[in-house]
């Protein structure tokens, strides 16, 4: 098995405006998006569907691979999308 994701993960969310809620069951976190909508997020995450899963979970378009690239010439805005289809958060975030 590959290196735990959860630390690059928690970063991109933060990035985009997300913030910790709560402890959840298990070994699992309770996010919330700006837009309000929670989301669970695991300790362990070792495979990027999973990564994929908790981004789309948190309005977040765009894919893993490009989210936990470390590219720093290159800058890609971060937006959390509501339900709704407004964009809540714009942040500038290295990738």
């Amino acid at each position: 098995m590959g290196a735990s994701l959860d630390r690059e993960v928690k970063r991109i969310l933060k990035e985009a405006g997300c913030s910790f809620f709560r402890h959840g069951n298990g070994s699992h976190e309770i996010w919330q998006n700006p837009c309000g909508n929670r989301f669970t997020v695991s300790y362990d995450i070792r495979n990027l569907r999973t990564v994929n899963s908790i981004l789309k979970e948190a309005g977040i378009e765009v894919s893993a691979r490009e989210a936990l690239a470390k590219k720093d010439s290159k800058k890609r805005p971060l937006v959390c999308h509501c339900a709704n289809g407004s964009s809540s958060a714009l942040l500038q975030a290295s990738l």
